[in-house]
């Protein structure tokens, strides 16, 4: 079984490969008249990560316009794999569906993540069962990224998270400093494999497998 990095490494440059043109971030954040139409560098690593690392189930915090979603799903369409995929992925605004209309196995949860009628539905969706993947790209700030990690986490039991946006402010900086300390080396920062992958922000992956059924958890 590869380790998390290296796996990260063999994303990364397979993500490289996939033809993602026409998917890009949608509307910026913070200036309304700028447009991204192109996929970027950690788009390219999600698919990548998507074909790579086998996961067959999704579950994403924090839709926007549905890039990543996209990518996660071309990534898995890309992989050598008979299994059914399925990606859940919620946001209290769903902007624009109609984006997902080629993507069969995309289904989108407009609610607040933090509701227990949103989790209970996307619980629904998978049947109560695990995920292979928690991707995490939401509100930029530690107490409710903990939240959506620390719930998601306890209900979907995850292989894998993926956690956006780790050195955007001294909140979410503090956020993985934390969560480093929690998962020891389980816990990659992207950057040591590739600082092009998310510039500035950051991206964390954190490897779970195995995680749940481990008994030597306590200090």
């Amino acid at each position: 079984m590869p380790t998390a990095r290296e796996l990260a490494q063999e994303a990364f440059e397979f993500g490289k490969t996939l033809d993602l043109k026409g998917i890009g971030y949608g509307r910026d954040t913070q200036d309304p008249d700028k447009w991204y139409d192109n996929p970027t560098a950690y788009y390219k690593f999600l698919a990548g990560f998507a074909a790579k690392s086998g996961v067959r189930d999704i579950l994403e915090i924090g839709t926007w316009y549905g890039g990543s979603t996209r990518c996660l799903a071309r990534g898995q369409s890309a992989a050598d794999a008979t299994a059914p995929t399925k990606i859940v992925t919620i946001d209290q605004e769903q902007r624009d569906t109609s984006v997902f209309r080629e993507y069969p196995t995309i289904t989108a949860i407009e609610g607040n993540s933090l509701d227990p009628r949103t989790m209970r539905a996307a619980l629904g969706l998978f049947d109560y069962r695990p995920v292979d993947l928690l991707y995490v790209d939401a509100f930029i700030a530690y107490a409710a990224s903990i939240a959506f990690i620390g719930i998601y986490s306890t209900l979907f039991r995850p292989s894998f998270m993926i956690l956006d946006d780790i050195k955007y402010n001294e909140s979410m900086t503090e956020m993985w400093s934390d969560l480093c300390r929690v998962y020891g080396e389980r816990a990659l920062d992207l950057d040591e494999v590739d600082p092009a992958i998310r510039p500035k922000c950051g991206f964390g992956l954190i490897d779970l497998r195995g995680w749940y059924d481990s008994p030597g958890r306590a200090g």
